[in-house]
Formats: structure tokens, C-alpha cells, sequence
């Protein structure tokens, strides 16, 4: 009787690394670091300086004092109340106002901004489960986008502040944990309850959120195409999910239309802020600055605008260094982008064929990336940004702070991109540019944190020796 065979070792993938410990452990130091930058930044921003903090305040004060939602009256806010959010967040905090006022206005929002910091990390604790599933045998590609977008100094902006956009990323960075995790599941309706709740807190909190939704149907699409199945159930997988949204999510924006005739208002103040005919200064709908040649000029306003916005609030970077550290991030992501180039089905399309481990007979092929739903999931976010900076709001060309929802997108690209360029250290490499022994990823990961942390110090510095110093008040009374 013969023995059987030895089992056959196969080589790694490329951006496999034995060393999970390592990684496991710096992701924790990445996740710790933005703990610590996250409060340091609570108690250097200082308070009512933050975007829209005191129309924020006035909203929680508003609901608690007079048990009432805001809006515009003869085109003013009521008690200066920001008056474009639903309810969600500010419901969620009030608690925390209503045992700080006692002690006095600077205590309500300090108590208040130390709630961001504890949302943002929810958010990233999401994340950080979800680029498990996205990158199982990159673990590079994984703490690389980790390391982004947890460092991000505009992140952290958002993660220091009284502003609904905490809320807004973390329930964004559970739906998307929600749709990567099911890919590997068939129909489903707790799945599709999960997913359809989800969106409906983010509907409640706010609108820039809402531009993941489309996801949801996206996902569907792939588990369907991967598993199979009879269609009727996918339908109404699909039926549940936005039939919740639709449920409990569309109440304000009906209120909004009932009220202004409009879902979102984005503008109240005369349309400062609205795209005008540049000869006759008239407010210009969508179409005519289209049609007016004005949306190529500002569309190209937008693009710079919001790449400058999206890494960080552009006055905390001194003057003379923005534009050298913009070159150099946008080396950075070019470097990423020449980086997907060297797995284009995988990551550049972001389909990609499956088969079984088991190797079943006759079992059917599988398809679908998860990186495709963080990759569409920034550009739906990236897109409507766009497109309100471009026809709508001018004010929003500067909105780095807006792509935030989708944010978890950008970093897993930027990482799939840089572990492109990594290589076995004696196997030929497959495809250019994988030219880089992957024995030095760990010291690659180490180095992207630090470089990400000096530009946090960097913003640091600025706002204590020079913002803070021009422009805080102190507070009346004092």
C-alpha cells in the first residue's frame, strides 16, 4: 500500500506575510495613536471653532430647552440653530448637555467634543474588521489604509469637534462592514434588515451619508451573481432593506419639502453661496451653468479644492510648506495608483474570479471584490460632493470634510495600490511595478504612520502658536 504524498506548499500571495503578530500589534499602536491625537486635538481646537460648533450647540440647546426641531424663518435659522440635519445625533447627545450646562458653557463643549473622539474610533474599529475581509493575505494593504485614514489630520478633525458627521462616519463605516461581511452570504433578510437600519440612522443623521446608499443594491447584485439563487429572494432582500430607509429614514426630508419645497436646503442666505451668471451676477440653476460654460471653471475650483481639503483643514498647514506637502501627498497617491496597476482584475476593476477553496465538483465560479464596494463607495461619496461644489453650493469646494463617509474607500485603495509595489524578495516579479521585498513592508507601514504623525504635529503646532493666538476670543463674561 503506498504512503500518501506529502501535501504541496504553495508560494504565498504576494503582500502574504507569516508575521501576523506584528501586524495585529500595529494596528492596536495605530488605532492608540489616534486616541491620543484625537484628545490632543480635543483640547487644541479650541471650542466654538470648530465647523458650525455653535450652530451645533444652538441645535441640542433648541431640542432641549423648547423640545423643538429648528428651521428658517424669513430666511434666519430659529435661535441660530443649524438648521439642515435631522434630529439623529443631536437626540443621541443631549444627555450629555443637559449634565454639562450646570457647569457652564465651555464645560457643555468640551463634554460634548470628548464624544467625537469615542464615535470616530467606533468607526475605525469597523473599519478595521472590514479590511480584514478585504485584504485576508495582505496584511500591508491593510494597516497601510488603516494607518491613513486613522491619521488623516482631517479625520481627526472631524473626530475632535461638535458636528453630526461623527455619527455620520462611524454608522457609514458600519454599513459598509455590514455589505463586505455579507458577500460570502446568500439571501439573507437579517442581513437586509441590519443593512436597511443602518441606512436609516444614517438618513436621520445626515444627508452627505446617504450617498453609500446605493451599496446596499450594489452588494446584492454581487451576492446573487456569486451564489445564486431564485431571484424573488434577492428582490426582496433588496425590498426590506430600502423599504426600511424609505420607513424611517425619509421623514425629515418630506418635512423639508412640505416646509421649503425642497428636500435638503443648502442655501438661505440670498444664494451668496449659489453659482451665479458671471456677467449679470443671477442666481444659475444646475442646467444653465452647464449650459453658461461655468461648470468647467468650477469644477476645476472644486477638484483642487477638495483634494487640498481632503488631508487637512488647509490654515492648519503653515503657508509656506502647503504646497510642498501637497506635492508630496499627491506623490503619494500616484505612487498608489501606479501600485493597482500590478493586479488590475483584482484591484483596478475590482472584479475578481473566485473559485472555492473545497474545489467542489461542478461548483459554480464566484465573483465579487469587496474592494469594488469600498472603491464605490467614495466615489458615490466623492461624486455628489462634487457635483454640489460644482452647480449647487459653492462653498463646498473646500468640503475635504464631506468625503469623510467614504473615506474608508480612499484608504483601502491607497493601501492596495502601495502593496502593489511589494514582492517575495527571491521570486521574480509577475508584474510591474512589484519591485520591492516584501521583507521591508513592516518598515514601510512604520514609516507611513510617522510620516502621517509629523503632519499632525505639524497642524498641532500651527494651531497653538499661531491660530489660536490670531483668532480665539475668549468667551463673554470672561
Amino acid at each position: 500500500m503506498n504512503s500518501p504524498s506529502p501535501p504541496q506548499s504553495t508560494p504565498s500571495p504576494v503582500g502574504a506575510d507569516p508575521r501576523h503578530r506584528f501586524w495585529h500589534r500595529f494596528q492596536l499602536v495605530i488605532l492608540a495613536l489616534f486616541v491620543v491625537l484625537a484628545f490632543v486635538y480635543v483640547w487644541v481646537q479650541q471650542p466654538r471653532y470648530g465647523p458650525d460648533e455653535p450652530r451645533h450647540v444652538a441645535y441640542i440647546r433648541l431640542m432641549v430647552d423648547q423640545q423643538r426641531l429648528p428651521e428658517i424663518r424669513d430666511g434666519v435659522e430659529l435661535e441660530g440653530a443649524h438648521s439642515q440635519h435631522p434630529p439623529l445625533y443631536y437626540l443621541l447627545v443631549a444627555p450629555v448637555y443637559l449634565a454639562a450646562r450646570g457647569f457652564g458653557e465651555p464645560a457643555v463643549y468640551y463634554a460634548l467634543k470628548c464624544l467625537a473622539p469615542l464615535m470616530m474610533l467606533g468607526g475605525l474599529l469597523c473599519f478595521r474588521s472590514t479590511l480584514r475581509r478585504t485584504f485576508p493575505d495582505r496584511p500591508f494593504a491593510a494597516t497601510a489604509a488603516l494607518a491613513v485614514v486613522a491619521l488623516l489630520p482631517e479625520f481627526l478633525l472631524e473626530s475632535c469637534v461638535v458636528n453630526n458627521d461623527t455619527l455620520t462616519v462611524a454608522l457609514a463605516s458600519l454599513f459598509l462592514l455590514i455589505c463586505v461581511r455579507s458577500l460570502d452570504r446568500g439571501p439573507c433578510l437579517r442581513i437586509a434588515i441590519a443593512a436597511g437600519l443602518v441606512l436609516a440612522a444614517i438618513a436621520n443623521t445626515k444627508s452627505t451619508g446617504l450617498t453609500l446608499a446605493p451599496l446596499g443594491l450594489l452588494t446584492v447584485l454581487i451576492r446573487w451573481k456569486r451564489h445564486g439563487g431564485r431571484p424573488v429572494e434577492w428582490v426582496r432582500d433588496a425590498g426590506v432593506g430600502y423599504g426600511l430607509l424609505a420607513l424611517l429614514g425619509s421623514w425629515w426630508y418630506l418635512w423639508n419639502i412640505q416646509r421649503y419645497g425642497q428636500p435638503m436646503v443648502f442655501e438661505f442666505y440670498g444664494g451668496q453661496l449659489q453659482p451665479k451668471h458671471p456677467e449679470t451676477g443671477a442666481v444659475l440653476t444646475p442646467l444653465e451653468v452647464y449650459t453658461t460654460g461655468e461648470a468647467v471653471p468650477l469644477a476645476g475650483r472644486a477638484l483642487l479644492g477638495l483634494f487640498q481639503s481632503f488631508w487637512s483643514q488647509i490654515d492648519w498647514i503653515p503657508v509656506h510648506l502647503r504646497e510642498p506637502i501637497w506635492y508630496g501627498l499627491l506623490a503619494l497617491v500616484l505612487t498608489a495608483a501606479v501600485g493597482l496597476l500590478a493586479d488590475p482584475l483584482r484591484f483596478a476593476v475590482g472584479w475578481v474570479k473566485e473559485r472555492s477553496r473545497a474545489k467542489l465538483p461542478g461548483e459554480a465560479a464566484e465573483w465579487g471584490s469587496p474592494l469594488l464596494v469600498l472603491c464605490c463607495g467614495y466615489l458615490l461619496n466623492y461624486g455628489s460632493i462634487l457635483y454640489i461644489a460644482t452647480f449647487v453650493h459653492l462653498g463646498f469646494y473646500q468640503g475635504g470634510r464631506y468625503l469623510m463617509p467614504g473615506v474608508f474607500g480612499a484608504g483601502a485603495l491607497l493601501g492596495a495600490g502601495l502593496n502593489g509595489w511589494l514582492r517575495q524578495r527571491k521570486q521574480r516579479p509577475q508584474s510591474f511595478p512589484a519591485v520591492i521585498p516584501l521583507e521591508i513592508a513592516p518598515a514601510l507601514a512604520v514609516v507611513l504612520t510617522l510620516a502621517f504623525v509629523a503632519l499632525n504635529v505639524l497642524c498641532i503646532v500651527e494651531l497653538v502658536t499661531y491660530l489660536n493666538p490670531t483668532f480665539v476670543r475668549p468667551w463673554p463674561g470672561t
